[in-house]
């Protein structure tokens, strides 16, 4: 059976574009038409870049698999070609999910918050017909760049509260961890619980694989990620990262809030 295309990884991407650059296959990966537009500005991708450079002969001499198709929206496109990764790959970074989309009804959950008064639940049906909810997914509390994402949203609550929006953080902590590192950063944004990974699994941003090149093998763990639902219960934005280094686009997220408003 022919292996399935999976979205290319972000360590992956760095090899295709040197082997762009010099012209040194990268064994067992394949080219696949395009299917999806490219969710990536070319300017930005190091892989867009590296082919634009590339001369059309190497470009030419890179396999195509001419039976390749996926529905899958998270490849890099370049000219008539995209690049996925295709088993066996061996640094696979990436979840074969795809984020849920704009335009979709958001998947309700019932998640745990604790804080000094106890466990709570929080349902995300409760803000509708009330208030627009901002959801942002984070791959692991206690860490540098998560810490940061939170925080900065911390001191942006009072905007957010401006536009009639809830804010929830979610992981895959233990709503008991997230207390403690709430209360050591001084994060007020309310963190639920996503303990078995339910919910990041049912918006389509868990990875397969975190980051085994750094010893983080685990499967489930939030991608960096951020979804708008509105008062309907409708997704209006979404906005889901690879790079678990990659904050969300804050200030298009503010900006569709206020449309919202």
């Amino acid at each position: 059976m022919r292996p399935l295309c999976k979205p290319l990884s972000y360590d992956l991407a760095g090899k295709l574009s040197k082997s762009l650059t010099t012209g040194q296959k990268i064994e067992n990966e394949t080219l696949c038409r395009p299917f999806d537009v490219d969710p990536w500005p070319g300017e930005k991708s190091p892989v867009a870049k590296a082919a634009s450079q590339a001369t059309p002969e190497l470009l030419a001499s890179f396999p195509i698999d001419p039976d390749c198709r996926s529905s899958y929206s998270q490849f890099f496109y370049l000219g008539d070609n995209i690049f996925p990764t295709r088993e066996p790959a061996a640094d696979m970074l990436h979840s074969s999910n795809m984020a849920l989309a704009i335009g979709t009804k958001a998947p309700d959950f019932s998640l745990s918050r604790k804080t000094a008064d106890g466990i709570k639940i929080v349902k995300l049906s409760d803000n509708f017909g009330e208030k627009n909810t901002l959801l942002l997914f984070f791959p692991m509390a206690f860490t540098g760049v998560c810490t940061a994402e939170m925080c900065e949203t911390t001191a942006a609550l009072e905007a957010y509260n401006g536009l009639n929006a809830q804010v929830y953080g979610i992981s895959g902590d233990s709503p008991f961890s997230l207390e403690v590192w709430a209360e050591k950063e001084k994060i007020t944004v309310p963190l639920l619980s996503d303990y078995d990974h339910v919910v990041t699994k049912k918006y389509g941003v868990a990875y397969d694989s975190f980051a085994p090149d750094r010893g983080l093998p685990m499967g489930g763990v939030p991608k960096r990620s951020a979804f708008i639902i509105d008062r309907s219960g409708v997704i209006q934005y979404a906005e889901s990262s690879d790079n678990p280094k990659q904050l969300p686009n804050f200030d298009a997220i503010k900006a569709k809030l206020n449309e919202l408003v």
